[in-house]
């Protein structure tokens, strides 16, 4: 019986609040290690925790459907965990830049710049360029703002779409050539 707390929706909503809320754990035991690993690469890994999530919300919503499962009902659930986390997610960077650790939009300037430096120079742009590349990027705010934190969110949404609609279809294929599951004989 799918009732409201076993639904695909439900268990999207409540696996995205989770990771969510292991995200910006991650995050927070990087700020407590070095303040530059929140502006490294390894903010990341942040994403991996969100898909472990989304192929777990699946996978539930693959069991409780008897190892069945439409489509859209598995992109429901997977779609929602990128819904949920990356609201949370993208609110606390915005908290923690504009509010708790202005010093961190500095340092992201800093990193950005030594980034288009190195890479440009590894490209074997012109140095003209490179300098060009520069001055725009020191013009740049780097500050949380309602329309940057939004794009972000809109970005990763759909992002998160493609991957949910990825999961949701190998689920839904497996659940086509898996025999689906027998409930046992109530006596």
């Amino acid at each position: 019986m799918n009732n409201g707390f076993t639904s695909p929706a439900s268990i999207g909503a409540r696996l995205g609040l989770l990771a969510g809320l292991l995200c910006i754990l991650y995050f927070l035991m990087l700020y407590a290690v070095q303040k530059d690993l929140v502006i490294s690469f390894w903010v990341f890994a942040g994403y991996g925790i969100i898909i472990f999530f989304k192929i777990l919300a699946v996978h539930l919503a693959w069991k409780g459907g008897g190892n069945r499962l439409e489509f859209k009902k598995g992109l429901q659930a997977a779609f929602l965990v990128s819904v949920t986390s990356m609201a949370l997610w993208i609110l606390f960077f915005h908290i923690l830049f504009a509010f708790i650790d202005t010093e961190l939009n500095l340092l992201a300037k800093e990193k950005a710049l030594q980034r288009i430096e190195k890479f440009m120079s590894m490209a074997g742009a012109p140095d003209d360029k490179i300098e060009e590349a520069l001055e725009l990027a020191e013009q740049r705010n780097y500050a949380p703002s309602f329309s940057s934190d939004a794009m972000n969110y809109a970005w990763s949404l759909i992002i998160g779409f493609l991957y949910a609609a990825v999961i949701g279809a190998i689920y839904h294929y497996a659940g086509r050539k898996t025999p689906p599951l027998q409930k046992p004989d109530a006596a």
